[in-house]
């Protein structure tokens, strides 16, 4: 262990863990097995991370999205993972179209090549900002996953491993910039009683948080009830629900309920194929048609 003045030191394991995307039986494990993070410890023992460890955190992170094993990265400074991620952003994917992108990660679900699409999602993730990873790939691969389903070309399980994949990637991403100690307003993201296609809930999350928003990701399914009190409890000023299920028959009630229930200040934007027009929402609720437009709403 380093010994460092406190307030170079000032992250715990947790913190850590949700600012990076890497969990914290990993973080011990590379400690332990390879020494590549020496935190400095409290008197009651507990793990406290410098921002230069949270940076190295996250070049480590995104060269194992790279393919190489923490092992061969362990011991290398800082200046070297950061030169080895700048090699290979230097052959960027933003010169593939996104429709290619969402072509090879079907190929890989399709053949159940796992580590393929991983390799496509964490390659995409690392040489796009979040926004345009969510916009430009996510988006696109989300669609074209939904079409091949619908077609029969991909089975159940193969559709389920892709939602599963995108899932854990959009999850990283909300974890990495979620932590916002001093940003001016709470969001809360979650979907309507019923609705179990969390997705589209989550990209609205990561988008509130990279515009500075506190984001408080729910989950899906919540009645409004519990909606209106989470908005409550913390302090949220704006609800972001995604609509998705089209046979949702108890969407309307929920949406009048939660009406009800909110503080007056609090405002609700709905997005997804099944979320209602605007002039048929209850007062102080409104569609949004796209990420686009939910980023435009939130940087006004």
């Amino acid at each position: 262990m380093t010994t460092l003045p406190p307030s170079d030191a000032r992250y715990r394991i947790g913190a850590v863990a949700r600012m990076t995307g890497v969990s914290t039986h990993a973080l011990r494990a590379w400690e332990r097995r390879y020494g590549t993070l020496q935190p400095v410890r409290t008197p009651a023992g507990d793990r406290l991370y410098t921002d230069a460890d949270v940076d190295r955190v996250r070049l480590l992170k995104a060269l194992i999205g790279y393919g190489y094993a923490i092992s061969d990265l362990a011991n290398l400074a800082a200046s070297d993972l950061s030169r080895m991620l700048n090699e290979h952003r230097a052959v960027p994917v933003t010169g593939v179209p996104a429709d290619e992108i969402a072509r090879r990660y079907v190929d890989a679900i399709e053949a159940m090549d796992l580590e393929g699409a991983e390799r496509v999602l964490a390659r995409a993730s690392s040489s796009l900002g979040p926004g345009r990873f969510i916009r430009d790939v996510i988006v696109p691969v989300l669609r074209s996953v939904g079409q091949l389903w619908e077609q029969g070309t991909l089975c159940v399980a193969q559709e389920h491993v892709a939602s599963t994949l995108v899932r854990d990637h959009i999850g990283a991403l909300l974890r990495s910039h979620s932590s916002r100690a001093f940003a001016r307003r709470t969001v809360i993201a979650t979907t309507p009683a019923g609705e179990l296609h969390e997705l589209g809930a989550l990209m609205a999350a990561v988008v509130a948080a990279i515009r500075g928003c506190r984001t408080v990701y729910l989950g899906p399914s919540l009645p409004a009830a519990e909606i209106a009190n989470a908005a409550k409890l913390s302090g949220a000023e704006l609800v972001l629900l995604s609509c998705v299920s089209d046979d949702d028959s108890s969407l309307s009630d929920e949406l009048v309920e939660l009406a009800r229930a909110l503080p007056a200040s609090t405002r609700v934007l709905l997005g997804g194929r099944a979320a209602p027009p605007s002039e048929a929402l209850p007062r102080g609720m409104e569609r949004v048609d796209s990420l686009d437009e939910l980023e435009r709403r939130l940087s006004s």
